[in-house]
Formats: C-alpha cells, sequence, structure tokens
C-alpha cells in the first residue's frame, strides 16, 4: 500500500499547535462576534480528527461489495477478516499495526474487553452479522493488531458496514465514523455501476474528507464490460 503519513502528522501536530494558540481562537472571536468560548468549541469540534495519532483509512462501499475481501488481500496472507455472500460486517473493525504478537481486541458498549487470537473464527464471533446478529452481544469496536510496516506510523485501515445495509443500525454506524476519517478507499461494482444511493453517500462523505481513492471490484465481467463500467463512473 505504501502511504506516506509523516508530512499528515507534521502537519496535524502543526494545526493543533496553532489551535493552541489563545490569540488566534481571539481574533477570529472578534471577526465573527462570538465568544472566545464559542469559536474555541467549534474549532475542537471541527479538528477533533487532528488530537488523535491515528491516521484512519477507511473502507466504504455497499454491503457484500467486497470491502472485508480488499482488506484481507492487502493486509494478510490468509483470510482473516470473515467474508461471505451476503451481508457480513456489523460493527467497526480497525487494522493497526503492532511490534508484539498479532492479537485481535474486542471493545464492548459497556466498557469490558475481551483479548484473542487474530483468526478469522474468534473474529467473525463479534462481527459477522450472522454470528452476531444487529450487534446483540454489544460490540463497539473490534483491532486487530498486526506487525505490518504498512500501517507503521499510526495508519489504521477501518472495514466498515456496508452502505446500503438491510440492518438501519449498520448504516449507522459507518455515518457515525465518517467525521474520523482521515482518508478512505471508496469499491463499488462493475455491474451495476454507481447508484444513486453510493452517489449521495459520496458527496456525504466529502465534508469530512476529499482524499479518496476510487477501487472498481471485477467478479467475472469482461474486459468490455469492465471498461465501460469505468468510462461510465468517471
Amino acid at each position: 500500500m505504501g502511504i506516506d503519513i509523516t508530512g499528515y502528522s507534521r502537519f496535524r501536530d502543526e494545526i493543533i499547535s496553532i489551535i493552541d494558540e489563545t490569540k488566534l481562537v481571539d481574533l477570529i472571536a472578534e471577526v465573527t462576534n462570538e465568544t472566545p468560548d464559542e469559536v474555541g468549541r467549534r474549532l475542537n469540534a471541527k479538528l477533533e480528527r487532528f488530537r488523535h495519532e491515528k491516521f484512519y483509512l477507511a473502507i466504504l462501499g455497499e454491503q457484500g461489495v467486497g470491502k472485508s475481501s480488499l482488506i484481507n488481500a492487502m493486509l494478510f496472507d490468509d483470510e482473516i477478516l470473515p467474508v461471505e455472500m451476503g451481508e457480513t460486517t456489523n460493527v467497526l473493525c480497525h487494522i493497526e499495526h503492532s511490534e508484539g504478537d498479532a492479537e485481535a481486541v474486542v471493545d464492548f458498549l459497556d466498557g469490558r474487553q475481551l483479548r484473542g487470537p487474530m483468526d478469522r473464527e474468534f473474529l467473525a464471533t463479534y462481527v459477522d452479522d450472522e454470528l452476531n446478529p444487529e450487534n446483540e452481544k454489544g460490540v463497539e469496536t473490534v483491532t486487530c493488531r498486526v506487525r505490518n510496516e504498512n500501517l507503521c506510523g499510526g495508519m489504521t485501515v477501518t472495514d466498515t458496514p456496508g452502505v446500503e445495509s438491510l440492518t438501519e443500525r449498520n448504516v449507522n454506524v459507518t455515518y457515525s465514523f465518517l467525521p474520523r476519517i482521515d482518508a478512505a478507499i471508496f469499491l463499488f461494482r462493475t455491474n451495476p455501476t454507481l447508484t444513486e444511493t453510493e452517489m449521495g453517500f459520496l458527496r456525504r462523505c466529502w465534508e469530512f474528507t476529499n482524499q479518496f481513492f476510487f477501487v472498481q471490484n471485477v467478479f467475472n465481467e469482461t474486459t468490455d464490460d469492465v471498461e465501460i463500467a469505468r468510462e461510465d463512473n468517471q
């Protein structure tokens, strides 16, 4: 993958230092006729993602489009993230670098935390909609920690529940994560081409980042089909 986020980290630190300057807040307040507290709250809300040390690369797309399969191909030697024909991922699943042994960490909504092996069977228990329908287990996030040089420097790849999920809760999980993303890979099918729902979702994403990579999934389509779809999507 080879995304260098050194420049991002430096830019993030500079932004935080600027926001922490009281004089800047006072100057903006004077221009906008707001109180310094109002300006401070507004700036902190808009720049909250700069305050965490992670760079979130979200994998986005409709349910069943192949997001988990793409992550398996990019980051793992085996099929680690559960992959099914229908809807699978129903909670946020983060993948980040670790200098230690590979492990999966499950954080629950009630504050509990569970550690386990980073394998398909363990992960499926908590992220697969069939084994954890409508997140009845109360999982907040699952984090896969693995030694991978592409994830050094704070890079976190996040698998998200699909847009146009049959479960409204799953869609809301993805929408609630959007303010935290720094960049995204948007995965879409060759057939059908981009839908109005997908375009509407993309427009909503652009409020939070314009750093997008577009990946067209190919499944048994001919070369001509792929080229026609690519031109249509552009």
